[in-house]
């Protein structure tokens, strides 16, 4: 037996952790995005710091998502969302990665 076999509920745990943790700073960002672009500082460096990590949170929700699809193809776990293992798994993280 594989060591990924063995955990890669951990795996997925640890993902969904992630992608929460990047969606939060997501909503931050696009939150000082929006006050500043109504302004005239929008122009600023921290308008731009803003959009920069926007963007890279994008790009790492992108990066979680194509893991944990390819996790699937490999251990059909959106199969297995009845069990217990899998109750981290919210209808919110199962339409970000879909």
């Amino acid at each position: 037996m594989n060591l990924v076999d063995r955990y890669y509920t951990l795996i997925l745990k640890e993902q969904v952790r992630q992608l929460r943790l990047y969606e939060r700073k997501k909503e931050r960002a696009d939150k000082t995005i929006q006050d500043l672009a109504l302004t005239p500082a929008h122009t600023t460096q921290r308008y731009w710091q803003a959009v920069s990590q926007s963007e890279l949170c994008i790009n790492e929700i992108n990066k979680i998502k194509d893991e944990m699809n390819y996790l699937n193809k490999i251990y059909h776990w959106k199969d297995m969302l009845h069990q217990d293992r899998f109750n981290f798994i919210t209808d919110e993280v199962l339409r970000l990665v879909r």
